[in-house]
């Protein structure tokens, strides 16, 4: 059986492959459209170094601070998993909640995309404080939906599989996924989490609302 280490070593050579090849499939567009175009030149221009340092300042000033208030309200002995969870139905960049999930039954210490069900509590730890995923402020011009824009919209996600709209979101998602990699891991390792009643292999996740059950996390929880 694979080591907690070893899975989160694994887990970050996936997310860069992911990430990789998701740029590389942004660097394939070829815009037809003017929110592509437009949302190409944000993608470009995006400072992925400041969402790190907003990431790292919001969990350790922040959410860490308000995990801790909500795991005494709940008085849960341990927790499976801390998950984020954002709706893009909202306007971009979208904003993931946190929920705090314990009495996990199909918790699983895998990579592989696994299914974990809706069977788990979350108590009082329900749409907590989470993040902005401000990689996704760079879709914004290819998600408005409005009266001027409801033609070109239609086309670009429903009737041109090739207008570009997926490779934006899927580049988007991957970078979001490689910066909460990063900084959760840096912040395991100083010991960030060594109040929040999270077990040792616990799984930190995110995903779409109504995405499925089946999931991969970005980190898992190391022994203290």
């Amino acid at each position: 059986m694979e080591s907690i280490l070893d899975l989160n070593r694994q887990l970050s050579a996936d997310i860069y492959k992911t990430l990789k090849e998701a740029r590389n499939g942004v660097l394939m567009i070829n815009p037809n459209y003017p929110s592509v175009e437009e949302s190409l030149q944000l993608a470009s221009d995006f400072d992925t170094r400041k969402f790190y340092q907003y990431v790292r300042n919001e969990l350790s000033e922040k959410l860490i601070p308000a995990w801790l208030s909500y795991q005494e309200k709940d008085d849960v002995a341990q927790y499976d998993a801390i998950y984020f969870e954002y709706s893009d139905g909202d306007a971009p960049p979208y904003e993931a909640h946190s929920y705090g999930f314990y009495n996990m039954k199909n918790y699983k210490l895998t990579l592989s995309p696994h299914f974990y069900g809706y069977d788990y509590e979350f108590g009082g730890w329900e749409a907590g404080l989470g993040l902005i995923l401000e990689p996704f402020s760079f879709c914004i011009p290819i998600c408005t939906y409005n009266e001027e824009t409801s033609e070109a919209y239609e086309k670009i996600h429903h009737e041109d599989e090739k207008s570009g709209v997926t490779e934006l979101l899927d580049y988007a998602n991957a970078i979001c996924k490689l910066v909460l990699h990063e900084v959760f891991a840096e912040a395991d390792a100083k010991g960030l989490f060594n109040e929040i009643r999270i077990k040792a292999g616990g799984l930190f996740m995110y995903d779409v609302h109504d995405g499925g059950s089946v999931q991969s996390p970005f980190h898992f929880k190391m022994p203290v």
